[in-house]
């Protein structure tokens, strides 16, 4: 999944709300480098400062990707923000903390 999914040129997840503790997706997303559009639901409040935030409105939605696309610098930050991401959050460097802590 994540092969094809790193063909795409972006992420959107327009959640409404969410009773999970965070989203599968998301982190996929930001796993292959793909910048992320996300609503303001609570599953993302931990990702605020590596995505771009836009309300689950179908017409605010799409300017936030129109926007995003039409601005190759401010793209390349948002995927370099989602790789930087998903290297910190590696399973390999989360582990190597948790052991140094220990």
């Amino acid at each position: 999944i994540l092969t094809e999914m790193a063909k795409a040129d972006l992420a959107v997840l327009p959640y409404d709300s969410s009773s999970e503790g965070g989203s599968a997706s998301a982190t996929d997303a930001l796993a292959v480098g793909l910048p992320l559009i996300v609503s303001p639901a609570e599953i993302f409040d931990d990702l605020r400062e590596t995505v771009i935030t836009a309300p689950a409105v179908p017409e605010q939605l799409a300017e936030a990707i129109i926007a995003l696309l039409s601005d190759p610098e401010r793209y390349q930050e948002f995927a370099g923000r989602s790789a930087a991401y998903a290297r910190e959050n590696a399973w390999r460097q989360v582990a190597g903390i948790f052991l140094a802590a220990l």
